[in-house]
């Protein structure tokens, strides 16, 4: 009788796993940065949306349940003199920039070492 040889090939070589690896690499890093891309314009909605609630939760104007959009349609933004505490009439708020500003020399004062737990060195006027 004749000698019977196993004919199957071996899927257990090197090359196989890296190659099963390298395409399982590349089907996951497909499906995660597509996931990145597609789900950013929310992630920034969301981030806003997270902002306007800080802001009435810090105001005492938001109710429990009440829809946070609504809430804020409320709130007038305006900037203040931090010196004088009185409204700034000749800026648009939503086009000022509080870094910027702080980086600003004419637009920020030097806060003093002993005063400056954060050390942040200069605030916005």
């Amino acid at each position: 009788m004749p000698e019977v040889r196993d004919v199957t090939p071996n899927n257990d070589t090197i090359g196989k796993t890296l190659l099963v690896a390298v395409i399982l690499c590349l089907v996951c890093s497909l499906v995660v940065s597509t996931a990145a891309v597609t789900l950013r314009p929310l992630q920034e909605a969301n981030k806003v949306l997270d902002k306007k609630r800080n802001i009435l939760l810090a105001a005492g104007l938001l109710e429990k349940g009440e829809d946070v959009e609504l809430a804020f349609e409320q709130v007038q933004p305006r900037l203040v003199d931090l010196a004088s505490g009185e409204y700034v009439e000749d800026a648009d708020p939503s086009l000022h920039d509080p870094r910027a500003a702080a980086r600003d020399p004419e637009l920020s004062v030097d806060i003093p070492p002993q005063e400056d737990l954060a050390r942040i060195r200069r605030r916005a006027r």
